[in-house]
C-alpha cells in the first residue's frame, strides 16, 4: 500500500520513498497508458523499478493466455509503455494494484 507525500510516494509496509514521474491515485486506480516501471512500481511498491518490471513480465508471461492477448491487442516488448488495452488485461487478469 502506497501513501502521498509531496510529489512521492511512500511505501506504508517500508516506510521507503518511491518517486514517480507521474502521481498514480491508488485508491482509484485509472486505466490509462502507463510506463511499464511505472506499473510495476504499483504492483511492487517496495522493490527497486527495474526488479518491479522484471517481476510484473514474469507475472504476465506465467498468466495463462494473458501475453497472448496483450500480442493482439498490439503489444510490442521493445516500448516502454503499456496502452490502456494491454493495462486493462493486466488487470483483468492480475486484480487491481
Amino acid at each position: 500500500m502506497l501513501r502521498r507525500k509531496k510529489g512521492i510516494f511512500v511505501s506504508v509496509l517500508t516506510g521507503k520513498d518511491i518517486p514517480l514521474k507521474k502521481e498514480i491515485e491508488m485508491e482509484n486506480f485509472q486505466i490509462r497508458s502507463y510506463g511499464k516501471s511505472e506499473l510495476a512500481l504499483c504492483y511492487s511498491p517496495d522493490i527497486t523499478q527495474s526488479a518491479a518490471r522484471r517481476k510484473l513480465m514474469r507475472w504476465i508471461v506465467r498468466k495463462p493466455g494473458l501475453m497472448e492477448a496483450m500480442v493482439t491487442a498490439g503489444y510490442n516488448e521493445l516500448s516502454h509503455t503499456f496502452l490502456p488495452c494491454e493495462v486493462k488485461l493486466i488487470v483483468e487478469a492480475l486484480g487491481e494494484p
